[in-house]
């Protein structure tokens, strides 16, 4: 076990190496954290100002960008939760109160579902110091 952050499990199997870059290392979590809406109203116009945001706090979401950067397929992006596919949040805001995410079938939806919808969930990615990994 390694101290990631509080909040999530720390056991390094549950989360998946994306990137690693000089002495950083991209990860993001193997499988679905929790189900959360992005935002607890149904306003919402930047990932900065969401409610999601704020609970994560160490933690992020991917992008749209980035996750079709280190997700080469539909089928690469699929994660679970409790056991079956589920949808989860990206970061990007998409139409109006919208948020982009990722459905269960792997494909990205850029123009997003309802902010305050509370079936959608948190994968979250976080960048550490390499050297932290290995103690």
């Amino acid at each position: 076990m390694i101290q990631i952050a509080s909040g999530f499990n720390s056991d390094l199997n549950n989360w998946l190496i994306l990137n690693e870059s000089e002495n950083k290392t991209l990860l993001i979590s193997k499988d679905i954290m929790e189900k959360r809406p992005y935002n607890a109203t149904r306003f919402c116009s930047a990932w900065e100002e969401s409610s999601l945001h704020e609970h994560l706090n160490e933690y992020f979401l991917l992008s749209v960008e980035e996750v079709s950067r280190y997700f080469l397929d539909n089928a690469a992006r699929i994660a679970c939760f409790q056991g079956k596919p589920w949808a989860w949040w990206l970061r990007d805001i998409g139409i109006k109160n919208h948020a982009a995410f990722v459905g269960k079938d792997g494909t990205v939806s850029a123009h997003g579902y309802r902010v305050d919808c509370a079936w959608c969930s948190v994968r979250p990615a976080i960048w550490l110091r390499t050297e932290e990994l290995l103690t």
